[in-house]
């Protein structure tokens, strides 16, 4: 089931691709640089909430 961050997370993942797809390469290369940003921040803090899950 999808938290309602995930689903904001998807929103502006699929917004992101979306615009990419409409713009110039040049914004188009900054909109995928942006959602790899979104991705690397959402696995670091899956990573936190996991470790912390198993060592209590």
């Amino acid at each position: 089931m999808l938290t309602p961050f995930d689903k904001y997370l998807h929103g502006l993942l699929m917004g992101g691709l979306k615009r990419s797809f409409q713009s110039t390469k040049r914004k188009a290369a900054t909109c995928r640089k942006d959602v790899h940003v979104i991705f690397q921040r959402y696995h670091f803090m899956l990573d936190i909430s996991r470790n912390s899950y198993f060592n209590k």
